[in-house]
């Protein structure tokens, strides 16, 4: 269907009749005269009608000369997209016209114009019809909005050339300098809302109170929204932007501002507008996708782009103003400074608009922060109408959104309908980078509070306590505390390694107990440490610390991991006392060792190759000029030509094997050192093989290598052939016994530096035990217990002989003596259950030695067995466990 001159030239003869007044022009304050080639299509499309005896006819709108929307059109001015068109839902529309581009935009020429994309209205009109329930309120409320940000589009297309990007003379309600954009936005906002007829309330960044519309009582619909944010940027060309929430008044509500004191969370839709060089309308509704949609200047229209939008988990790049880092809390500054010292530091994006900043965020990813800091304790950022919208836009994308207490901004309350808060948002990794940086910031801060309550019960030497509370008389205490409530940081300079402060978040729905003290709210999320120990809300409250009401904060030590209770040795003022506080609490100490996992790189390990594990061409030798000791005949070797590989085996057991090999160590970070045993028959106490160990420490300093040093004789047969190493590597392993005497030497070598195909190689091993604790004295010690016994039962499954010499401190010495045999099963039946397994198994000999008695768990068992055959076999056990019990017992005299 073509258009022709005709209906132009009529057009232009009806302008000239018109009066003067009544003409558009250049100076036309309302963008709804739109010029004379719309105006005329609406004409042909509608005969008998004229714009001029209703009101202007805008992109589908009618509004009369007071800017009131009178109607609005769902669907496109040209025919086959109006109601009741006859024409069909698809075809090429070709405009030929000889007048210049309108105002708007208008095309020149020829034009094909795509009828499939999919406009805002059609979009809210397909999104209506998939709910029976909906009454076309929120649509028509979409359209009034769409109204208001074509019409800021047009006004700050135009501000530079008529003078609207000066000031107005004034400030809005939160102390922001008026831009005269700023008034005339508001002005659209207030107008497109009043003449909707479905917002009851409506609440504006440039209006001190809510607006409250009489005329609409029965509307049900509120808006928050800041007309035109970023403002104060118009000037240098800046994008700025539109950001505005709808929420959905209660049944009964009166519709007051008070309804609109409600968490982001009951937001109906949210969204934002950016003014750039082209509108970006990005919009969401309640649980819904994100859609983002294109200003078409040409159709008047928002055209859908970026349905769906998702933002990228993580992106290295960051946005906000660094000029206030002086004012931020620490925790804050350690964020940015972690970006960029990075290993690839963070690319830095910060334009000075919000809608700019998070609408380049939304895309590309990254993370937006405007913190709270000193000048703005709560913050900067409008919960209502800036905060709340963004956040909902940016968790139903994927991200999440923040504010400066690590609380969901979504569930933050505001007090009043400009209260502020800062903000996070951005990349869902990037921003849970910060929160974790951000608690384990407080997280230092509450155990030095700790600290603090524990000096004022007086249990510290008066030289111990810090000066805070030193001063401070007893009966004063919490006066004290909220007298630091006023330091950010520990007075006390600390090094507390971020390994030691193991933070994770779990959602708790009862009331959670912070070291002793019981909140009163239930929250939502705590703040707990490895094993569980929680100490600190995330709305930023620190549970019984820095607070005036009655506390007993001793932490409980029992839920506390060997970590954590090793930060709070560190940060504490008296590190000789805190030890010896925790002491009963910690873990047993190759507990650390059983729970690391090995190093992620294993070794290669060589072995004999079977002849069905060679491949073809390891068989013909095709693609090697040099022979594979593995595979290739040594014919120049007789020892491994003519003797038997039985024969050859007992040679390498009779070279390398029948030794004792003492391991040690200076630290559990130096390098374990080994030598021969020269006297194995002698070995009965700990320190006999002292002699063995007295060449080595005898050397001469001015020579390479001491005379009195002895090769140990077991590398030069293995490295002389990789045959040879393949068939007698486990004999190293095999015919040895391996003796510690100490802890860390023992488990550094068994779990880091052994791989795990050799240890059960091994057949005979040697430790003597230090146990500083009892294993029942505690969980922690009791699991480490447990899990050393299960060790040596399933990842050591060829011992022949395991001898441990028990070393018992007084306390667990006292501990044993004070405990029925009948009630020791606890720490007893791990040794019993293991040695009797391993023995019926394999043979294994277990041997415990106390104060020079040895005990055979095995044999006590045999013999319990023997003297009661009828009882079942968890009876015997008990009984064996109460008999070895007696000889550790009597053993310690």
């Amino acid at each position: 269907m073509d258009i022709q001159e005709s209906p132009s030239s009529r057009i232009k003869s009806e302008e000239q009749q018109l009066p003067t007044r009544q003409r558009p022009g250049p100076n036309t304050p309302c963008p709804s005269l739109c010029g004379p080639n719309h105006r005329g299509v609406f004409e042909a499309a509608h005969p008998g009608t004229t714009t001029t005896a209703i009101g202007q006819y805008y992109r589908g709108m009618l509004i009369n000369k007071d800017h009131q929307l009178l109607h609005h059109s769902t669907s496109d001015i040209i025919p086959g997209f109006l109601p009741n068109s006859k024409a069909p839902a698809s075809f090429t529309l070709t405009i030929s016209t000889s007048s210049k581009m309108s105002s708007e935009g208008g095309a020149v020429g020829k034009e094909s114009i795509n009828t499939e994309i999919i406009t805002l209205s059609r979009y809210l009109s397909e999104e209506q019809t998939k709910h029976k329930e909906a009454t076309g309120d929120f649509t028509l409320l979409c359209h009034a909005l769409q109204f208001s940000f074509k019409s800021i589009a047009y006004y700050i297309r135009r501000a530079s050339l008529i003078n609207l990007s000066g000031l107005a003379g004034s400030s809005n309600t939160t102390g922001d300098d008026q831009k005269k954009l700023d008034v005339i936005g508001n002005d659209i906002f207030i107008a497109a809302m009043r003449s909707s007829r479905r917002v009851r309330v409506l609440v504006s960044e440039e209006e001190e109170d809510a607006i409250i519309f009489d005329q609409n009582p029965h509307a049900r619909y509120a808006i928050a929204c800041d007309p035109i944010d970023g403002s104060s940027n118009l000037d240098a060309g800046v994008s700025v932007g539109t950001i505005f929430g709808i929420y959905r008044l209660a049944e009964g509500a009166k519709g007051t501002k008070e309804d609109l004191l409600v968490p982001g969370s009951d937001l109906v839709a949210a969204g934002f507008t950016m003014y750039g060089a082209s509108a970006q309308l990005v919009m969401t509704m309640k649980d819904g996708p994100v859609n983002g949609f294109t200003m078409d200047n040409a159709l008047g229209e928002f055209i859908l782009t970026h349905p769906d939008m998702k933002i990228p988990k993580k992106r290295a790049i960051y946005s906000c103003n660094e000029g206030n880092s002086k004012y931020w809390e620490e925790p804050v500054k350690e964020w940015c400074e972690s970006l960029k010292s990075a290993e690839k530091p963070y690319s830095a994006r910060y334009i000075g608009s919000m809608v700019a900043d998070a609408y380049r965020t939304l895309l590309y990813g990254g993370i937006f922060a405007y913190p709270a800091d000193k000048k703005s304790p709560k913050g900067k950022l409008r919960i209502l109408y800036e905060c709340g919208p963004m956040a909902m836009v940016f968790e139903n994308a994927g991200g999440q959104a923040v504010d400066s207490k690590m609380r969901r901004m979504v569930t933050v309350v505001p007090e009043h309908i400009h209260d502020r808060s800062g903000i996070f948002l951005g990349s869902y990794d990037e921003v849970q980078k910060e929160r974790s940086i951000w608690l384990y910031g407080r997280l230092k801060e509450e155990i030095y509070c700790v600290l603090l309550v524990r000096d004022a019960e007086t249990e510290l030497p008066e030289k111990h306590r810090t000066s805070i509370v030193a001063n401070e008389p007893e009966a004063c205490r919490a006066r004290a505390i909220s007298r630091f409530a006023s330091y950010r940081q520990p007075r006390v300079t600390t090094k507390v390694s971020r390994k030691h402060l193991l933070v994770a978040i779990r959602k708790q729905k009862t009331a959670a107990a912070a070291s002793g003290v019981e909140v009163q709210a239930p929250v939502d999320s705590v703040i707990i440490i490895e094993f569980g120990m929680v100490v600190s809300n995330l709305d930023g409250s620190m549970p019984g610390c820095c607070d005036s009401r009655d506390m007993n904060i001793m932490p409980d030590f029992n839920y506390w991991g060997d970590f954590a209770l090793q930060a709070w040795v560190n940060i504490n003022p008296s590190p000789q006392w805190a030890s010896r506080q925790i002491e009963p609490y910690r873990g047993l100490p190759f507990g650390a060792y059983l729970h690391s996992n090995r190093p992620r790189r294993q070794r290669k390990l060589t072995g004999p190759l079977e002849p069905s594990e060679q491949s073809f061409w390891d068989r013909f030798k095709l693609l090697s000029w040099e022979p594979d000791q593995r595979t290739e005949d040594q014919s120049g070797s007789a020892f491994l030509t003519k003797l038997p590989f039985d024969i050859r085996i007992m040679i390498y057991e009779m070279v390398l094997g029948n030794r004792v090999l003492h391991l040690s160590a200076q630290s559990p970070k130096s390098r374990i050192q080994h030598y021969t045993c020269k006297c194995p028959g002698e070995i009965v106490l700990e320190g006999a093989n002292h002699a063995c160990s007295d060449s080595a420490i005898r050397q001469t300093p001015s020579s390479p290598r001491a005379e009195q040093q002895e090769a140990t004789g077991l590398l030069p047969l293995l490295t002389c052939c990789r045959q040879i190493y393949s068939e007698a590597i486990d004999t190293l392993y095999s015919a040895n016994t391996f003796s510690f005497t100490q802890n860390f030497a023992a488990f550094t070598f068994l779990k880091l530096m052994v791989p795990p195909q050799r240890l059960l190689t091994i057949r005979r091993f040697r430790l003597h035990m230090r146990i500083p604790r009892h294993p029942s004295l505690n969980s922690r010690s009791s699991r480490d217990w447990h899990d050393l016994w299960t060790f040596f039962g399933s990842e050591m499954s060829g011992l022949q002989n395991l001898y441990l010499e028990l070393q018992m401190l007084q306390p667990m010495e006292v501990h044993i003596e004070s405990t029925p045999d009948d009630e020791a099963e606890t720490w007893i039946r791990p040794m019993v259950t293991m040695a009797v397994d391993a023995y019926r198994r394999r043979g294994c000999v277990v041997e415990l030695e106390t104060r020079h008695v040895r005990h055979y768990p095995a044999r006590i068992f045999s013999n319990e067995n023997q003297k009661s055959e009828k009882l079942e076999e968890e009876d015997v056990l008990a009984l064996t466990c109460a008999a070895l019990h007696r000889s550790i017992r009597l053993s310690l005299g």
